[in-house]
């Protein structure tokens, strides 16, 4: 995203003491913050968000009663203190959280209020766009529902958005419907759009007030996030107005809110609107370079700017029947390694020859941070960082045909531990455990499969070297989890897969087994 999330953090923490905890954790990419002392007048400033975290009831209660836009509150302690006004809190946070699930938590917190900054900026982003379009614009649902629609078409079909969402072709257009004896005149273009998916280009007449008018119109089916059809995207250019063909380049470009370049067909600018110029300054070319418009115009070689500042990332896309070619690249701007989606785009003349080209950059930094968080978050256990269950078989069902061996280690007396000294300690045992599962097995695939049971995939090391490096950890956890006096320790069973079978329960079945062996023989020792 280009523009960044700007947040004012409050921390008024005196009965937990967590003001410089809370300091020291790192502000996630993309938000812009700094750090106020609570005060009765706390409110958020123009065009920034405030966070309130408290300990104290009572200023939460004064800080909701003067703010509701852009301010968010978050409490430590027990709910039943606020119940009055639970609803109205992000969060409720337990005073007795260690440091790094406060961490994590607090991060969870500030990455939520960024996301829904960004879709709202998206959100409005999208809205800006289409109401930017002078053609009508629509989505549609499958059953024909119209979902959203820009100005343009609001003034063609002379009803306004809240009349025509909700609603079907018959009755935005005041057309009879088929028991009528009239056929859907847009549902045969829908349907090869559909069918095909893509998008399909048709001239489709449409009776209006004015009397008749021509359209050629452009249907597209789109697609929920599960890749389930949705719908279709309309585009429909009135060819009966010949006014709407002669609209000012600069004007478009300059209006529409994402980085566009219309060049010749030797690649020479034609017009390069403000978003793109900031990508081109902030990768190297000087503002002073830029505002000589026609030295800039003269200068500036796209192809080359590209080659020297754009780093491809992925396969390059070409669309061969919309002439087009789009592949994500890496650049610097200002400083910050952004990606970037460039589609360049033909323009072609009545006679198909190229005329020029669109170039067209999508900024999907967001995008991409968003995603890694989310597939980190789905194979991440989150109390210790390690990986989980579910990543875990994934990568066995992956590389089940690769030698490697298998380590299922399980903690000794762990329950004993928890019901001496409560689960915080327990958690604590957990997160130590990884810690040493990672110092003496390094390089390793390594996972929590749940409760007090890790696993480990290591396919560098010989069986004597893995079974020397059990031993030191086996030593190193009894030393670390002597003073809870409860004989905690770990037992690890280790088996050889040889990648010959495709049994993944019987690899873990063997290894599980050779763990309880080993944990046997500690009890046997004890004894």
């Amino acid at each position: 995203m280009m523009v960044d999330y700007k947040l004012t953090i409050v921390p008024d923490l005196l009965k937990t003491n967590w003001e410089e905890k809370i300091k020291g954790i790192p502000i996630p990419q993309g938000i812009e913050s700094h750090m106020e002392t609570f005060s009765d007048g706390c409110r958020p400033a123009e065009g920034v968000e405030l966070l309130l975290l408290t300990d104290d009831a009572d200023h939460l209660r004064e800080a909701l009663a003067r703010n509701r836009a852009r301010f968010h509150a978050v409490y430590v302690g027990d709910t039943g203190d606020i119940a009055d006004v639970l609803e109205q809190v992000e969060d409720v946070l337990p005073s007795t959280m260690d440091e790094a699930l406060l961490r994590k938590r607090y991060l969870l917190l500030l990455n939520a209020l960024k996301d829904h900054f960004g879709q709202a900026f998206y959100e409005n982003a999208l809205y800006t766009t289409i109401n930017t379009i002078p053609d009508m614009l629509w989505y549609k649902r499958l059953d024909g529902i119209h979902m959203m629609v820009n100005d343009a078409f609001t003034e063609i079909v002379h009803k306004t958005k809240d009349d025509i969402i909700g609603k079907d072709h018959f009755y935005i257009w005041d057309a009879p419907r088929p028991e009528e004896g009239n056929d859907f005149a847009c549902a045969e273009s829908e349907e090869i759009a559909i069918a095909t998916g893509k998008t399909y280009i048709s001239d489709e007449p449409v009776t209006t007030r004015e009397g008749m008018k021509q359209f050629t119109t452009y249907k597209t089916p789109f697609y929920d996030p599960l890749g389930n059809l949705f719908g279709t995207v309309g585009v429909g250019h009135d060819v009966t107005n010949f006014k709407s063909l002669g609209i000012e380049l600069s004007i478009l470009t300059e209006n529409l809110p994402f980085p566009i370049t219309i060049f010749t067909q030797d690649w020479k600018i034609v017009r390069m609107n403000t978003y793109f110029r900031r990508i081109v300054a902030g990768s190297g070319i000087t503002y002073q370079d830029m505002d000589d418009e026609e030295g800039f115009v003269e200068k500036f070689n796209y192809p080359s700017w590209k080659l020297s500042v754009a780093t491809p990332k992925g396969e390059e896309r070409v669309d061969v029947l919309n002439h087009s070619v789009t592949r994500e690249y890496q650049i610097r701007v200002d400083g910050k390694i952004k990606q970037f989606m460039i589609t360049e785009l033909e323009i072609r003349d009545f006679f198909d020859n190229i005329s020029g080209y669109f170039g067209v950059m999508q900024d999907i930094t967001y995008q991409r941070t968003y995603e890694r968080s989310i597939l980190k978050a789905a194979n991440t256990d989150m109390l210790t960082g390690l990986y989980n269950r579910r990543y875990f078989y994934d990568f066995l069902a992956e590389n089940i045909h690769n030698e490697f061996h298998l380590l299922y280690i399980d903690l000794d007396n762990f329950k004993l531990l928890n019901d001496t000294y409560g689960h915080n300690i327990g958690d604590r045992v957990l997160e130590i455990t990884a810690s040493q599962i990672r110092r003496y097995f390094p390089n390793a695939l390594i996972a929590r499969l749940g409760g007090d049971e890790f696993a480990v995939i290591d396919e560098i090391r010989s069986k004597d070297e893995l079974e020397e490096r059990i031993r030191s950890f086996e030593k190193a956890a009894l030393k670390s989890f002597s003073i809870y006096e409860c004989g905690t320790g770990v037992s690890v069973g280790i088996v050889c897969n040889d990648g010959r079978s495709d049994d993944i329960d019987e690899l873990i079945h063997r290894s599980d087994s050779k763990m309880y062996e080993v944990k046997k023989k500690h009890h046997e020792a004890k004894d």
